[in-house]
C-alpha cells in the first residue's frame, strides 16, 4: 500500500505552501496580500517575520481597514499599493509624492495631504488645478482638497 501513496512531506502544509509559492512567483509586476490581523496565515507570517520588502499605500490600507472595522474585523496589509500608470511598476512614497521604482520611467503622482489619495490635474472656471481623486460632489466623506500648482519636476532630483 505504501508504494501507491505519496511520500510524507517534511514541511507542514507542503501542498498549500507550493500553491502559495506559485501564486507569488507568477505575478508580472507585484503581489498584493491582505490578511486578517487576527488570523494571519503561517505563510504570510513567514513573509513578515523574514523581513521581506513591504510596500504599502497607507491610504488604501486605511480605507480597507475602516470598511473591515465597520464589520467588526481587523486586517494586516502586506501590500496595497498604487501602480505606475505608464509602465505598471510599483510606486514608492517620496515625501508627498509616489514615484515609480522603474529607473527608466519618469512617472510621479502627487498625494493629497488631507486623505492620502492621488491628486489629478483638473480644469475649472479659473483654469487648471490639482484636485484629490476622492472628491465626490455633495458626498459624505468626500475630499475637496485642491492646489493650484504642484511642481513635479523637483521630485526626481
Amino acid at each position: 500500500m505504501d508504494l501507491l501513496l505519496p511520500k510524507i512531506e517534511a514541511f507542514k502544509h507542503a501542498e498549500e505552501r507550493r500553491l502559495f509559492y506559485v501564486a507569488l512567483t507568477r505575478a508580472m509586476q507585484h503581489v498584493c496580500l491582505v490578511s486578517d490581523a487576527n488570523k494571519t496565515s503561517d505563510f504570510v507570517r513567514e513573509l513578515i517575520d523574514n523581513h521581506y520588502e513591504i510596500l504599502c499605500d497607507v491610504s488604501a490600507g486605511e480605507k480597507f481597514q475602516e470598511k473591515l472595522a465597520d464589520k467588526g474585523g481587523s486586517q494586516h496589509s502586506l501590500s496595497t499599493q498604487s501602480t505606475c500608470q505608464q509602465c505598471g511598476g510599483a510606486l514608492q512614497n517620496k515625501g508627498r509624492f509616489r514615484v515609480c521604482y522603474n529607473k527608466d520611467c519618469d512617472y510621479i503622482e502627487p498625494v493629497c495631504p488631507k486623505c492620502g489619495g492621488k491628486m489629478i490635474l483638473r480644469k475649472g472656471p479659473s483654469g487648471q488645478f490639482f484636485g484629490c481623486i476622492n472628491y465626490r460632489k455633495d458626498a459624505v466623506g468626500s475630499c475637496s482638497y485642491t492646489e493650484k500648482l504642484i511642481d513635479l519636476k523637483a521630485v526626481k532630483t
